[in-house]
């Protein structure tokens, strides 16, 4: 299942973690990613499920919309700092927005998020918001979720995923 959390996740593993050779040849992607948001509150729906209302104390009505990543805020840190390591920080930053760019995810107000990666697969699953936080849940996935955090005027989301010492972090404008 690939969601736009996923690609981000992706991303992060691909683009800044790197991929590991094993020893016949063939690429595999390392399972320690992880993100500063922690576990959700909210159960994972089954995908027979239909998801339920915002269990927040936070408003969801400045994240209701459909939202797409700012490429020009897009930032991959890797915590390799040679020479080569900052060539790669600069080459993947690089592709990275290039595959982010039609990427959009929707939250509706019935508590439900609906995403689209740049290829037009789409994908979807639960979200919360408590203050000024969102997490999101996806059925069936191991994929790590990214911490969300809304703008005091609800103007952007900022993005955050970490994994091996590296980071990603982008911010979402409204589409």
């Amino acid at each position: 299942m690939r969601t736009f959390t996923a690609i981000l996740a992706a991303a992060l593993a691909l683009a800044v973690i790197g991929c590991k050779k094993d020893e016949a040849g063939s690429s595999t992607v390392p399972t320690n990613a992880t993100t500063t948001a922690g576990p959700s509150t909210s159960p994972t729906a089954s995908p027979s499920e239909s998801p339920s209302a915002p269990t927040s104390a936070g408003d969801n009505s400045k994240v209701v919309g459909t939202w797409k990543p700012d490429v020009n805020s897009l930032k991959i840190t890797v915590a390799d700092k040679t020479a080569k390591g900052q060539e790669q920080e600069k080459m993947q930053t690089e592709q990275a927005k290039k595959s982010m760019a039609s990427a959009t995810i929707t939250f509706n107000a019935d508590g439900s998020f609906s995403s689209t990666d740049s290829s037009g697969k789409k994908d979807g699953g639960k979200y919360t918001v408590s203050g000024n936080k969102i997490t999101m849940s996806e059925p069936n996935t191991s994929t790590p979720e990214p911490s969300l955090t809304l703008s005091p005027d609800g103007s952007k989301i900022s993005m955050h995923m970490e994994g091996g010492g590296n980071t990603f972090d982008v911010d979402l404008v409204k589409a």
